[in-house]
């Protein structure tokens, strides 16, 4: 039907064959705001190709990369709206698998377990899910004021580099501060992608947010962006901690929860005293290296 690539015709992927894959990857037709076509109903086939051109372009690098290439791409489920329904997963799966891309992980709320069709993994932000930052909530007069309750006040700075208390206190935090814990769903997730669903994951990720920072890896290379009060983070997470500290505590956590794996978000946050030189490189010089 309208609103669906080529070939697919429903939430299973095995229904969903998507074959005719130039069609879908060139599919100049399509509108720019592919929402309004899809709200509207009346899509051009092939339309909306959304996913389809974000795993082209990955390709399109790739083919042109000599060293390290794309081989997974994931997006924010609250942010990635359309993208985040059976079509888009159905592209991006088929169309990563034919073009060397072949995993895609969605992020999303603490309680979020495997997801169908086309996603290999899940990636749970902890962060605002454990009560660890009540009653800082990220709102815009907290974004603008930069309040101590979301930045010096902050349990990450309450235990700055100290993994092991952080992680009991998380533990306490979510079990007392939050009307639906977020911990037993997370748990529960992870054991059943373990019994359930082979080839799957659901990877825990943190964040090293830091509002109060006046410097950061997107604040370094945005020289003359207007706007960019906020764009070190919401709050003040792990970005105050020190790259030693901050993996402890990702492997204890990492074992206290059975999980092989621990993401971090995002690469804008990356502070500069967690170079090896502990200072951004110039940008036109992307040579620094992090840890």
């Amino acid at each position: 039907g309208l609103g669906w690539a080529p070939g697919c015709t429903g939430h299973d992927l095995s229904k969903c064959s998507c074959s005719d894959l130039k069609a879908l990857i060139s599919a100049p037709h399509c509108p720019v705001d592919q929402s309004a076509c899809l709200t509207a109903g009346n899509c051009p086939a092939g339309c909306p190709n959304l996913a389809a051109q974000v795993v082209t372009w990955l390709a399109s690098v790739n083919a042109k990369a000599k060293n390290v290439k794309f081989s997974t791409l994931s997006f924010d489920g609250e942010d990635g709206g359309e993208s985040a329904t059976a079509w888009a997963l159905c592209q991006f799966k088929l169309l990563g698998d034919e073009l060397g891309i072949p995993e895609v992980g969605m992020a999303k709320s603490i309680a979020a377990g495997p997801q169908s069709p086309g996603v290999t993994y899940t990636m749970p932000e902890t962060y605002w899910y454990m009560g660890e930052l009540w009653p800082c909530t990220g709102d815009q007069w907290q974004l603008k004021e930069k309040p101590p309750v979301c930045t010096t006040q902050s349990s990450y700075r309450s235990f700055v580099d100290k993994a092991w208390p952080f992680l009991n206190w998380l533990n306490i935090s979510d079990k007392v501060m939050q009307e639906k814990p977020g911990f037993p769903s997370l748990i529960d997730n992870i054991r059943w992608v373990k019994t359930n669903a082979p080839g799957k994951a659901v990877i825990p990720m943190f964040s090293f947010e830091g509002l109060s920072l006046k410097s950061c890896f997107a604040t370094h290379f945005s020289a003359g962006v207007k706007n960019v009060s906020d764009i070190c983070g919401t709050f003040d997470g792990f970005s105050f901690w020190q790259w030693e500290t901050f993996k402890e505590f990702m492997i204890y956590f990492a074992d206290a929860f059975q999980v092989d794996e621990v993401g971090i978000y995002d690469l804008q946050f990356i502070p500069p005293y967690w170079f090896d030189n502990k200072a951004f490189g110039p940008n036109d010089d992307c040579k620094a290296s992090a840890r």
